[in-house]
């Protein structure tokens, strides 16, 4: 699960998609299978930038007002991954 959050004073200049292409970067690196988040209904622009980036857009079950977005990682490597350090 992830959560991205940008103070409308710095929206409309790229850095959501920077931000999320970096997530996405790490998680490929990192050989992470899967990304999903809660995106609201409402919020076209980042709906738009997900499905931009490869991720599948549905409606959240669980919560009408908002869509649940997900990104599968391509095939990785067969050796494993390396364990996530903070």
């Amino acid at each position: 699960e992830f959560a991205l959050v940008v103070h409308q004073d710095h929206a409309r200049h790229g850095l959501g998609r920077a931000l999320l292409g970096a997530l996405l970067a790490h998680a490929r690196q990192q050989r992470i299978g899967c990304l999903w988040g809660q995106v609201l209904a409402e919020n076209r622009a980042m709906l738009r930038l997900a499905r931009a980036l490869g991720f599948r857009v549905r409606a959240d079950p669980e919560e009408p007002s908002c869509r649940r977005v997900e990104w599968h990682s391509p095939a990785a490597p067969s050796e494993p991954a390396t364990p996530w350090k903070p």
